[in-house]
């Protein structure tokens, strides 16, 4: 390994000393639906370039195997932020992040002097309300409060209590989500100042990459039965089972989109993760499935990570891991091809 003050306390160590971990619990993902869209706060979310990542969660996603993703989790490495494989290293790159969340990917960063005092007055002028403070909790508003007190926006409100009621379900998926506290009960504040402004131009998918990759960081140290690991895990999932076969589940006939607009606006449009819009998980006990995961994945080889193309009787493989030069990157000597899969064999 690479850097000490990682290594000694990574997951990935004690399983190489012949101990088996439990899996984590994945954290942010699943209760959403307690907040209900309306298509009076689309203006203001377009406005702040969220409106395709909002529209995502309009819809149930997917369960998460958080035995497969702890199994992947246990290959990150804090120092190169890659995932380590026998076949090589992987990541999540921002165009995979903007293809799969389409959060804006080019902007400012969420960056700022983070001010302490008289933050409920600010959450009040920004969400129209604020309940006080209960016992040393300073740090942002319950989840639970948030969806009994803003769910649904009533019926004939002005602009402003639309506005209202448009920021405060945006700042609930946003922490609920993507930003999830220690606790994975409350909505940040701080998150919230940034939505005061519609036009500031946020990048908000390089905000959420490096969150996750922070989580990352923090779960390859986490040893506890009980440990989780928060950030945007959802989006984690389905790269995932884009990029990898150890985990992937089957794919179900989607549901309609249903959220196109008559004038084409493409903000409105599916992602990469409408692919997996419905799916077939495969149960069993977490913890044989964990060990199973990580059997997986010590046996992938780079041909499970590339892709035939396909035009009718034409089939030819793509393998760009034999022109990285032509990507500005080292040319190693590509491994060879196994003869079940390539050459004359698979053009008859």
């Amino acid at each position: 390994m690479l850097d000490w003050a990682f290594d000694k306390g990574h997951r990935a160590r004690v399983i190489e000393n012949g101990e088996m971990l439990q899996p984590l619990r994945m954290r942010g993902h699943g209760v959403h639906g307690h907040m209900d869209y309306d298509e009076r706060y689309a203006p203001f979310f377009k406005k702040a370039r969220l409106l395709g990542f909002v529209l995502q969660f309009k819809r149930q996603p997917p369960m998460l195997v958080h035995a497969a993703l702890t199994a992947l989790i246990d290959r990150w490495r804090p120092e190169t932020y890659y995932f380590h494989l026998p076949c090589g290293e992987m990541t999540m790159t921002l165009e995979d992040w903007a293809m799969i969340t389409a959060m804006p990917i080019e902007g400012h960063a969420l960056t700022g002097r983070v001010e302490r005092t008289n933050w409920q007055q600010r959450v009040a002028t920004l969400i129209g309300d604020c309940p006080a403070v209960k016992g040393n909790r300073t740090s942002g508003v319950l989840l639970i409060w948030l969806s009994e007190h803003r769910q649904k926006c009533p019926e004939g409100a002005d602009e402003t209590t639309v506005e209202w009621y448009a920021r405060a379900y945006l700042w609930y998926i946003l922490t609920e989500v993507v930003f999830p506290d220690s606790s994975g009960n409350s909505a940040n504040w701080s998150y919230l100042f940034f939505l005061a402004d519609w036009d500031a131009g946020y990048s908000w998918g390089t905000a959420s990459l490096a969150y996750l990759y922070c989580s990352f960081d923090d779960a390859t140290q986490r040893m506890g039965d009980k440990s989780n690991m928060g950030g945007f895990v959802w989006a984690f999932s389905i790269w995932m089972w884009e990029r990898l076969p150890v985990g992937r589940p089957e794919k179900i006939p989607r549901c309609p989109w249903g959220a196109y607009s008559e004038d084409s606006d493409e903000t409105r449009h599916p992602t990469v993760a409408y692919e997996w819009d419905i799916v077939k998980l495969y149960t069993g006990l977490n913890k044989t499935s964990y060990k199973t995961y990580t059997n997986e994945l010590d046996a992938l080889t780079h041909t499970q990570c590339i892709v035939p193309m396909i035009c009718v009787y034409a089939v030819e493989w793509h393998l760009p891991h034999r022109v990285p030069t032509q990507f500005w990157v080292y040319q190693h000597t590509p491994p060879g091809q196994p003869t079940d899969t390539g050459g004359h064999a698979l053009h008859l």
